[in-house]
């Protein structure tokens, strides 16, 4: 029986034409690596005062076309602030001048460190 196996085989379609055909690069929902109309640049906060709040920053950052409610605070596992936040820009643009003309800067009693996140 083993000449009835490769003619089986042989029957096969080839497959060698799926391999060549790749998925498109799937851009996730936040838009990192986006470089279409809508990308959004996050930058991210290291070094917030704990009492810090979303008017803080939004303050922080006023002029530097920051998106309005896009601040997110980050929390240790015991639910306390972890002295992190994230925060959106609508232009690439504008994040990264916030980075560099805010970075280091203080926020209350703390001077917090900026990260652009992604070059879109």
């Amino acid at each position: 029986g083993e000449s009835s196996k490769r003619q089986e085989a042989s029957r096969l379609p080839a497959a060698k034409v799926e391999t060549k055909r790749q998925e498109p690069k799937r851009i996730d929902a936040a838009g990192i690596g986006g470089k279409g109309v809508g990308s959004i640049a996050k930058v991210k906060l290291r070094g917030l005062p704990y009492g810090a709040t979303m008017n803080d920053v939004i303050n922080f950052f006023r002029g530097y076309g920051m998106v309005d409610g896009s601040v997110t605070f980050g929390v240790n596992s015991d639910g306390r602030p972890s002295g992190e936040a994230w925060v959106s820009f609508s232009r690439l643009e504008d994040a990264r001048r916030a980075v560099r003309e805010k970075d280091r800067h203080h926020m209350g009693d703390r001077y917090v460190e900026l990260f652009l996140l992604n070059e879109g």
